[in-house]
């Protein structure tokens, strides 16, 4: 928030999450605990920047992100940050809602973009994230740009064009 403050009078900020986290989740961690730590570090991250407003969208992300479409937001966010369910098809539908939530000259960005719950020699690309990214990536080619020289383990992408 202390970069955006520096370019934006007013901040907004959308989180959707269910927190119920995914299944590598469910044995170690409580997740009610760390949603009572998200909320309490967005509480003091507002204290600290009182311009920026925090949406919380409890819930998954398809619908969630449907809602705002429906609300109007197309073309709306400057940045989304996608980081939820490693199956290639819910990969793959937050590429493709994310692309109409994005403006022209935002950015979307994809967590775990070289995660596996195998070893590379057995991969089930149904549980990957890569191939569904790469798939927005390659059927967007004229309208997205890849972000090089970033961590590879997230892909960055400029929208281009609508």
């Amino acid at each position: 928030m202390e970069k955006m403050s520096e370019y934006a009078e007013t901040i907004e900020i959308y989180c959707i999450d269910s927190w119920e986290g995914g299944l590598e989740h469910k044995e170690n961690w409580n997740m009610d605990t760390v949603e009572q730590v998200f909320e309490h570090n967005m509480r003091l991250a507002i204290q600290q920047f009182p311009r920026t407003t925090l949406f919380k969208c409890k819930g998954y992300s398809h619908p969630k992100m449907m809602e705002l479409l429906v609300e109007g937001k197309k073309g709306y966010f400057d940045f989304v940050y996608v980081d939820g369910s490693h199956e290639a098809p819910d990969v793959l539908l937050d590429a493709l809602l994310a692309h109409q939530l994005v403006r022209v000259g935002g950015v979307i960005a994809f967590d775990d973009y070289l995660w596996s719950p195998k070893s590379w020699n057995e991969a089930d690309h149904y549980l990957l994230v890569k191939p569904a990214v790469d798939s927005y990536v390659n059927t967007y080619q004229r309208k997205v740009s890849v972000i090089q020289s970033l961590p590879t383990y997230q892909l960055y992408v400029v929208k281009i064009a609508e």
